[in-house]
């Protein structure tokens, strides 16, 4: 069985998104893997798609309390 496109990125990423708000942490950056195996279009497709803004190679978002 296939493990892939089953919403693993996504549910990992709003349980950060969780404890970042949790934890009153309002802004989240991180540098996207321009080698990732799912390619650097899809993975900026995912980031897009979950709120998060691209600038070259980093992702970020901002969380509102």
């Amino acid at each position: 069985c296939s493990e892939e496109r089953k919403n693993h990125a996504s549910r990992l990423l709003k349980k950060v998104k969780d404890y970042a708000t949790l934890n009153q942490i309002c802004y989240i950056e991180g540098e996207l893997d321009v080698c990732s195996p799912i390619g650097s279009s899809n993975l900026k497709n995912f980031y897009l798609k979950n709120g998060f803004k691209i600038n070259g190679t980093i992702f970020e978002l901002e969380l509102i309390p």
